[in-house]
């Protein structure tokens, strides 16, 4: 990336800015082709009375929202016994002769106003002792995971503790540090808030590259849930045969 010929075209188009609009346009062109998805402009929002409905589940009583990507719905294929959707959607999902757990962990925002914000992040404060006899773990991915939720499969797939399936990640990388800085701008008053860290892989690589699959699931972005869903379940249903030693009884 070139970022003195991406700030000087862009210094360009604010001076030759006729409106506002035109304004916000080499703006957000800027953060389009900077490609990071944690470098975010939040324009202010005109004074408008709005009212707010009762929060009624429990997910919306501690600051949760619903995720903006669908994700895989198990629901559409044989062989998935729900058990319930709070606080998460959770079910047994049958893998030829295995039965899995499933526990869909959806996008909770920004934590701005969640009390329990940094215990969420900080998951090394609980003691855990790893098991000689573990199950195996499976994290599904997709274009819509990044940020945290592509620490948390990094992780497991650096230290070979789970098989990470789907397709490759969004690729937003570490982030802000304690929250990040914002910087409101002068004119405009909008708010952009900035990475300010580096997040390095074991192998050394940078994880603004995404996350790659251990178990690629060839998904269109035209395609119905159900065909979503079988062609990961299938994909899985592989990778049990892959892994179930000759001979082992299960």
């Amino acid at each position: 990336m070139d970022l003195p010929k991406l700030r000087e075209g862009t210094e360009a188009r604010l001076r030759a800015a006729t409106s506002e609009q035109e304004a916000r346009a080499a703006l957000q062109r800027f953060v389009d082709v900077f490609g990071d998805g944690h470098l975010t402009i939040e324009w202010p929002k005109p004074d408008a009375p709005s009212a707010t409905p009762p929060a009624s589940s429990l997910c919306a009583r501690l600051g949760y929202r619903r995720p903006s990507s669908p994700g895989v719905d198990f629901s559409q294929v044989a062989g998935f016994t729900p058990l319930g959707a709070e606080p998460f959607p959770h079910g047994l999902l049958r893998l030829g002769r295995r039965t899995v757990g499933v526990l869909r962990i959806a996008l909770p925002g920004a934590f701005a106003g969640l009390a329990s914000r940094t215990t969420l992040f900080h998951p090394l404060l609980y003691a855990y002792r790893e098991s000689a006899d573990r199950l195996p773990l499976y994290v599904i991915v997709d274009r819509h995971t990044w940020s945290a939720a592509e620490y948390f499969a990094a992780i497991l797939q650096d230290n070979r503790a789970a098989v990470v399936a789907g397709e490759l990640t969004g690729g937003a990388g570490c982030g802000y540090t304690d929250g990040g800085i914002p910087a409101v701008l002068a004119n405009s008053g909008a708010k952009v808030r900035m990475p300010d860290c580096v997040r390095l892989r074991k192998d050394g690589s940078d994880e603004v590259a995404g996350v790659t699959p251990d178990v690629l699931v060839p998904w269109a972005e035209w395609e119905s849930p159900f065909t979503k869903a079988d062609k990961l379940v299938r994909a899985l249903i592989r990778e049990q045969a892959k892994l179930r030693k000759p001979g082992k009884q299960e």
